[in-house]
């Protein structure tokens, strides 16, 4: 069985957490919170982030060479599309959902409002959060919209590593308490409610919601 080194509220442990079930792989967890990791781990990912899938003796650190892993492994209803154009886009929208979706919203906004403030016990800087809303936000959602088709996958007919990657990250808004502009977006805000209602997704947010609510809880 696959065991999986991370926290579930992290958005690339998240990402991996939707693949896992999407293909209806069981894992083990080993807690990991990625702060003043310990050398032993260091071997397995050297930039010391999760998460990271031990299959056996194999450790393979990184989200998208996870998911890589496990559609290589398992197949079926991949999650890479067949066609050459849609594989390359595929590719593109996982990696703008890694890079700049994740740095402008879950760094300025889900980190500060809902993880730092969670479990470690920080408030956030809600003037520099509300500008990350109302500055980075809209040109996110403005490439969004020209790509999408509506409630739908955003590359090809099926699930694609696409979907994985920009799922984790509304997942991480909506705890944030923000939402796509249905009336100024309207494809994107479509396609957004389809993905948090994905089972595999919408399972995500009621456990984080879990673990947000006994991390709360008065020691």
């Amino acid at each position: 069985m696959y065991k999986l080194h991370g926290v579930g509220p992290s958005p690339f442990v998240r990402k991996v957490l939707i693949a896992l079930a999407e293909k209806k792989q069981p894992f083990e967890w080993v807690f990991l919170i990625p702060v003043n990791v310990a050398e032993e781990y260091l071997e397995i990912h050297p930039m010391g982030k999760v998460p990271s899938l031990q299959d056996g003796d194999l450790f393979v650190p990184d989200s998208s060479a996870i998911l890589a892993y496990l559609d290589r492994k398992h197949p079926e209803n991949s999650l890479y599309p067949d066609d050459a154009g849609d594989y390359a886009r595929a590719i593109w929208l996982e990696e703008y959902a890694d890079t700049r979706m994740n740095e402008r919203l879950n760094g300025k906004i889900y980190a500060p409002r809902v993880i730092r403030a969670t479990f470690f016990g920080e408030a956030p800087d809600e003037e520099a959060v509300e500008q990350a809303i109302r500055e980075e936000l809209p040109p996110i959602c403005t490439y969004l919209e020209k790509q999408v088709s509506g409630a739908a996958p955003i590359v090809g007919p099926r699930l694609s590593v696409a979907d994985l990657g920009i799922a984790t990250i509304f997942v991480s808004l909506q705890h944030a308490g923000v939402s796509v502009d249905a009336a100024t977006y309207p494809k994107l805000a479509a396609y957004a409610t389809w993905l948090l209602e994905r089972p595999s997704v919408a399972e995500r947010i009621a456990e984080d919601k879990k673990t947000f609510a006994e991390a709360s809880q008065p020691a």
